[in-house]
């Protein structure tokens, strides 16, 4: 147009120019949604950078997130794994379980082994059908003295499931379970370096399994477990009868979908069965219902509904609020560090940067550090796992084989969410408050060395609830790690390393010959054995005492409930549903073998055993628990329920008072009410052995228990081949794997009470230091018009002394609600006096963090404190 063209002739020209319009507006399309890739490229080159500039920060942001999300991750991998385990067979989601869910009494009952070979028949969907049954037999290696181990009998068909080859020899096949074939077994990978110091050679070689030589045919590879933790499989005989005898009628039965079958269509078909003539002839009620389930939740006897699962999921709320605990600390840091580039924030808002650009550069550097601090924290959850499991297999307690250490897919992507979640309350937070009210005035400001950003009222309340939390937070823990100090521990009257504790059993299939398999024979025979091995126990030199219980004194157990006649008048204890107490019952040497005092009253004789003569002897806490001190001969107590629902049990005269064995008890882990002290023995009837529950012969053993083992194994193998003898220990690790659950409890909450207090400590330290940093113009302001360094002092710790003392003192109020409301104890006083302390550290910090950079500040010259950035 310039050049004097018709201006419909110039815009012509120019297109020509100017080339295809469309290919510049796919360009500009590209533009519009790739056009960010370079920016964020170097915003994480930023973020990097940023690690090295501020080592501080770093570390101690890393350190904390890594440990937060390792607790996260480490606790949802454990929930994981219980709540929706996968097995790590080929094809284990195909893998399922069969049972029986009784409606009417809400309990899991297992199949008997003739259904078994109608389901065979009738299930289609289902195919390899098998069962198992766990028992213990006493193995015997090269003929030494047999030890107790844990057998499966269970059919052929599961190594056929599992899909997976020996590293030794073969597997079950179905002809081992034939009548008349030979005795044979296969070795768990664990059970044939213990037993067999990994021999090769141990293919083909005889071994006595409760009484009856086996041949050894396999060695099963390192994790494999199948049906659950095992270590030595036997096959399972049919109804006829094998080699071994059957252990019993009742079945964990298995299978795996058949193809083309799904989970709904196997149980649609088991649904069918239900209605099925077999229902009848199994003697099945109507209130029963056949189940087809995963394998793993086929094994539970609690049905695992949503309900259930969402609330053990919960569990994972407690890491994730702590990462968000431990990520506002580290988000008052990056705030302070975007108060110190300020200067940067404003050039770049004035630039043409929006707020939600600046917002997304701080976002990305926060996430920078959460991602190594992810990074640490999957590196070191292996491990610890792999440590936890290691150390639980050391005292004797197992796991399913799909426990292990290894981290699924599923918490590699919660990793993520937590990196996410803490990157997001580190970054964007203070984000949003550096760049908030004010930034587009912030270039004059910055220009003229005024202004800059302040801890408003927002962040102030966040240092009150930051101090609150640490408070509550550390409180929690150490009062937890103390209780579960003391659970774990326990304190005898007696020493308990000279005493040993013995679970003596009898298999009831290793009949004698020419003895009957009645009852009544068994019990006879049992205690006729024990009575032999109690004598020959006796008899060795060693030994001082041999009694028997069928508690030991120092274990962790439930309690009953009794009340107590008070001749005609209404028992004690029956308005609080009766008092708490333990009941034992123990042989007529009892109170001799543990050198207990008697204080009043006797002790049992042989008249307590005869019939119709109910007896007890209570022990001195159960007079000052109950009675109140006053005297306890002659009264009468008796069981009942705590519901009331049914008649109590018969009166009990008390006949004896003898002193207390344990000044302190284990706390079992199934309840949460503290132990009662009080102790009701009755007599043991040596005769009826068989019928209770538990039985243990406790040997007093005071010059040494190294060498012991090896004897009593001995002694009952030549008292009977049926014998077993379980637990040989002496008495201060009768309970161990209970006290290394308690002590490794008590040891992981103080890590984490130590961590979490560190990092609120050092986070404190640097936000007050900030909050007093950002007042080095008001503090050479003051000074120049002539105020002393104790008064500039004095009014630059007001504030955050408020603050300090204000969250500590929330603190303490949320402490003793919580202790109030769910501890049936008071605080003790050494506890009170830790949270004093706890309180008095805090202030002490938080006041170094102001001294530091007061003094820093009166130093510098009232007109150079003028032009710092205020």
């Amino acid at each position: 147009i310039r050049e004097g063209l018709d201006p419909k002739e110039a815009r012509r020209q120019a297109a020509i120019k100017f080339g295809g319009v469309e290919r510049y507006k796919e360009k500009v399309r590209e533009a519009r949604t790739l056009g960010w890739v370079p920016g964020m490229s170097l915003d994480f080159k930023l973020g990097v950078r940023m690690l090295a500039k501020y080592p501080g920060l770093t570390i101690v942001g890393v350190v904390s997130m890594a440990f937060a999300i390792f607790i996260g991750v480490a606790t949802f991998e454990v929930m994981n794994k219980m709540v929706d385990p996968t097995l790590p067979l080929p094809g284990g989601e195909r893998i399922v379980g069969i049972r029986y869910w009784d409606r009417a009494e809400n309990e899991m009952v297992l199949p008997r082994h003739a259904e078994l070979g109608v389901w065979r028949k009738e299930l289609s969907a289902i195919e390899l059908l098998g069962g198992f049954q766990r028992v213990q037999r006493d193995l015997s290696v090269r003929g030494e003295p047999g030890e107790p181990v844990q057998v499966i009998w269970i059919s052929a068909a599961a190594f056929r499931i599992a899909e997976v080859l020996p590293l030794l020899g073969r597997t079950l096949v179905e002809g081992d379970e034939s009548p008349g074939a030979p005795p044979v077994l296969v070795l768990g990978h664990r059970l044939w370096q213990v037993r067999f110091g990994s021999d090769p050679s141990v293919l083909g070689r005889t071994v006595r399994l409760g009484g009856v030589g086996v041949t050894v045919v396999g060695v099963m590879p390192e994790r494999f477990g199948f049906p659950k933790e095992d270590n030595l499989w036997v096959p399972l005989p049919s109804e006829e009868g094998s080699g071994i005898a059957f252990p019993g009628e009742e079945l964990t039965v298995f299978g795996r979908l058949a193809p083309g079958a799904t989970l709904k269509s196997a149980q649609l078909e088991a649904r069918t069965l239900s209605t099925g003539s077999t229902w009848e002839t199994f003697g099945r009620q109507e209130h029963m219902t056949l189940e087809v389930l995963p394998y793993v939740e086929s094994l539970s006897s609690v049905r695992m509904g949503l309900f259930l699962r969402a609330l053990l999921y919960q569990v994972n709320l407690y890491p994730a609020l702590f990462l968000i605990l431990v990520c506002g600390n580290i988000g008052l840091l990056m705030f302070a560090r975007a108060a110190a580039r300020r200067r940067e924030i404003v050039v770049r808002n004035a630039l043409g940067a929006s707020r939600g650009r600046i917002v997304t550069q701080l976002f990305i550097e926060a996430l920078v550090l959460g991602t190594l601090a992810a990074t640490i924290g999957l590196a070191a959850t292996s491990p610890a796992l792999q440590w936890l499991l290691d150390r639980h297999h050391q005292v004797g307690i197992s796991f399913p084989f799909w426990v292990n250490a290894d981290i699924s897919p599923t918490t590699m992507i919660y990793a993520v969410f937590l990196t996410l979640l803490g990157a997001a309350v580190a970054g964007v937070i203070p984000a949003l408050k550096a760049t908030g009210r004010g930034l587009k005035a912030g270039l004059s400001q910055v220009s003229t060395g005024a202004g800059g950003l302040r801890m408003g009222g927002i962040w102030s309340a966040v240092i009150v609830s930051q101090i609150a939390a640490t408070v509550v937070f550390t409180g929690v823990a150490h009062l937890v790690t103390g209780q579960a100090r003391r659970n774990a521990s326990v304190e005898p009257y007696f020493p308990p390393e000279q005493y040993v504790g013995i679970r003596i059993l009898m298999e009831w299939d290793s009949a004698e010959p020419g003895t009957g398999g009645g009852n009544e024979e068994f019990l006879r025979r049992f205690a006729d054995n024990v009575r032999e091995l109690k004598r020959r126990f006796a008899e060795d030199p060693a030994v001082t005492g041999v009694t028997l219980a069928d508690r030991l004194p120092v274990q962790a157990r439930g309690f009953d409930r009794i009340e107590v006649d008070q001749g005609g008048r209404a028992p004690l204890g029956t308005a609080r549903q009766g008092h708490r107490a333990r009941s034992d019952a123990v042989d007529l040497l009892f109170l001799d073998v543990f050198r207990a005092p008697v204080i009043s009253g006797r002790k049992f004789d042989p008249s307590d055993l005869e019939g119709g003569v109910n007896t007890v002897v209570v022990n001195a806490s159960f007079v000052e628990e109950i009675l109140g001190g006053r005297n306890a001969i002659g009264r009468r107590i008796r069981y009942v329920k705590s519901d009331r629902s049914t008649e109590p049990g018969p009166w009990y005269e008390i006949v004896g008072v003898a002193g207390d064995l344990v000044a302190d008890q284990m706390r079992a882990m199934d309840t949460f009410e503290p132990p009662p002290k009080a102790r009701v023995y009755h007599p043991l009837d040596q005769d009826r052995a068989g019928t209770y529950p538990l039985l243990y012969a406790i040997l007093h053993v005071p010059s040494g228990t190294e060498t012991l083992a090896p004897k009593l194994h001995t002694m009952a193998g030549a008292v009977s081949p049926a014998l077993r003898l379980e637990g040989i220990k002496t008495l201060d690790r009768a309970d161990g794997d209970i006290a290394f659950f308690w002590r490794l409890f008590a040891y992981l909450a103080l890590l984490v009470n130590g961590i979490a207090l560190f990092l609120s400590l050092a986070g404190t330290y640097a936000v007050m230091s900030f909050t007093v940093a950002r007042r080095t113009r008001e503090i050479g302001v003051r000074v120049a018009l002539g105020a002393g360094a104790a008064r500039v002092i004095s009014d630059s710790l007001r504030r955050p002394i408020a603050q300090i003392g204000t969250g500590v003192s929330l603190g303490c109020l949320v402490m003793g609600a919580l202790v109030w409301r769910f501890s049936e104890n008071r605080v003790a006083a050494g506890d009170a006096v830790w949270l004093l302390m706890l309180g008095l550290s805090l202030v002490g910090v938080c006041t170094l963090a102001c001294m530091v950079p007061i003094r820093r500040a009166l130093r510098i010259e009232p007109t150079e404190a003028m032009r710092v950035d205020g």
